[in-house]
């Protein structure tokens, strides 16, 4: 697992491995990585998902980072996520790097609950989402699916996320009768 300040670590060999061949980058992270280091919302993730510039040159110097680690996955630092994101973050992205070659920032919380609650897998994004919900201010399930639809305009939303979200929502039972 991943703390916070073992990824900080790795973007710091991150900006090393692409100062040595003259690279400037930026790496925009996303789900467990971004709850991690951005909104310290829980105390470690498997790997660090984002999308990034130049892809090709991160990607190498990513791989050359890992090669150093015995303990490190080969892609730590992988994009699978691409497909899945709404595009530029229209809420104020957080700069969580920052060095001569190198900046990591992290959606606004507005977008990274988007992100998982289209993906509702309940389960794994249950703390996340609550978490998310109180940075966003948010505490009815319309607020929710609202946000959805700003950020994934027409695009169908499982009713399991409704379902989701009012079962999130809802005060546990035994809170109901205090």
């Amino acid at each position: 697992m991943l703390t916070r300040e073992r990824i900080l670590g790795l973007f710091a060999e991150l900006n090393d491995e692409l100062r040595r061949v003259g690279i400037r980058g930026d790496v925009f992270i996303v789900g467990g990585a971004a709850m991690t280091v951005a909104y310290d919302a829980r105390p470690a993730t498997r790997d660090v998902d984002g999308i990034w510039h130049p892809s090709t040159e991160v990607r190498a110097a990513a791989a050359r980072v890992a090669a150093r680690h015995e303990d490190l996955e080969p892609d730590w630092l992988n994009d699978g996520v691409k497909g899945f994101l709404p595009g530029r973050d229209p809420g104020h992205s957080v700069v969580v790097y920052d060095n001569d070659h190198l900046t990591v920032s992290a959606p606004s919380p507005e977008y990274l609950l988007a992100t998982k609650l289209l993906a509702s897998r309940v389960s794994r994004d249950e703390n996340d989402i609550i978490r998310l919900y109180d940075l966003c201010g948010f505490s009815s399930a319309d607020e929710g699916l609202d946000l959805i639809e700003r950020y994934y305009p027409g695009r169908p939303v499982e009713a399991k996320v409704r379902f989701l979200l009012e079962e999130l929502l809802t005060p546990d039972a035994a809170a109901d009768e205090h």
